[in-house]
């Protein structure tokens, strides 16, 4: 995998699909959510920390023996979920 980071073509390749992902991320982001769920961090920067996390995530998977797939994508499902909930009037105050 590292090898293929030296050779120039393979990680331009690899730079352009990076950065579709992480814009596909950002618009999706967008339409999901009417403001960043924390305050300094924009849409840009959260598609460029879920598409970090779900490649890291998709190494691991195919690299680690036993890697506990569902565990781990259903902690990350819980993640999206907790920062899609929109605040209730009580934590707005």
């Amino acid at each position: 995998m590292v090898s293929g980071f030296n050779n120039e073509k393979i990680r331009e390749q690899l730079g352009e699909i990076l950065e579709k992902e992480n814009n596909a991320l950002f618009n999706h982001l967008k339409r999901m959510w009417t403001q960043s769920p924390i305050k300094g961090i924009s849409f840009e920067t959260w598609g460029v920390l879920f598409n970090a996390m779900i490649d890291g995530l998709a190494i691991q998977a195919l690299l680690i023996k036993d890697f506990p797939v569902e565990k781990v994508y259903d902690g990350l499902e819980q993640l999206v979920k907790s920062l899609t909930r929109q605040p209730t009037q009580e934590e707005i105050k």
